[in-house]
């Protein structure tokens, strides 16, 4: 597969791209500065000798993606999402864009339409098939390639087909795939902050991740889905 990452350069596109690109998946760095995607590509390379990877501004990455995933700050949704609009008609978007404003600690503002997903969705129209995901994992943990990835994925959206080829990328990097919704709106308040552990409560109104079908030899890409209480994400054994 071929994916676009817009905010490629940063630290959570850059983890992204290496898991991905490990998994034998072609990456087109994005940047508003072409440059700066072609170095982080070069960059890459040596990190994953034997992956496909380029850089290029972030209209001509949107345009190249077979899936493109948004992985830059909140501030930055509206003026990139404008520019690539045309480029995601028909096309898979992964929001991963984490709706947080710094100074005197994080604090998590979301747009007021709910979601960084849903503003994404309302910008780029609805021929984009637009699904929040990785979004709840921190760019640490991704970078840290040499081990796994220790928790779940969880993911929403209102297109199965998009969440199924979101589901299928996500098992790639061997993550086993939460659907928590149809829409971002119900999901946010947990699918839109990073990974922490889960409550007791939460913990026990889901099936034990060592019973799950998916989760011990993790063969496929299989959906579990959340329950009313909604999804946990829960730390996984080796």
């Amino acid at each position: 597969m071929r994916i676009a990452i817009l905010g490629g350069t940063g630290k959570e596109g850059a983890g992204l791209a290496v898991r991905w690109l490990q998994a034998g998946h072609e990456i087109v760095i994005g940047s508003r500065d072409a440059d700066r995607a072609r170095a982080k590509a070069a960059e890459l390379t040596g990190a994953a000798p034997s992956g496909r990877v380029h850089g290029l501004a972030n209209r001509a990455a949107a345009e190249t993606g077979e899936v493109v995933v948004l992985a830059f700050p909140a501030v930055g949704v509206e003026a990139t999402l404008r520019e690539v609009k045309e480029a995601c008609r028909g096309k898979v978007v992964i929001s991963a864009v984490v709706p947080l404003t710094f100074g005197g600690g994080r604090l998590f503002t979301p747009p007021p339409v709910g979601s960084s997903a849903e503003q994404a969705q309302e910008i780029l129209g609805p021929e984009a098939r637009v699904v929040a995901a990785f979004h709840h994992i921190a760019a640490h943990e991704l970078s840290a390639s040499e081990h796994d990835i220790e928790c779940d994925l969880l993911l929403c959206g209102a297109d199965a087909e998009a969440k199924r080829a979101v589901a299928e990328l996500a098992a790639s990097l061997g993550l086993r795939v939460v659907d928590v919704g149809r829409s971002p709106t119900p999901a946010r308040s947990r699918a839109s902050r990073p990974c922490s552990p889960p409550s007791t409560a939460a913990t026990s109104s889901r099936t034990p991740a060592s019973r799950s079908p998916a989760c011990p030899e993790r063969r496929s890409a299989a959906i579990v889905r959340a329950g009313p209480a909604g999804a946990a994400v829960a730390p996984r054994g080796r």
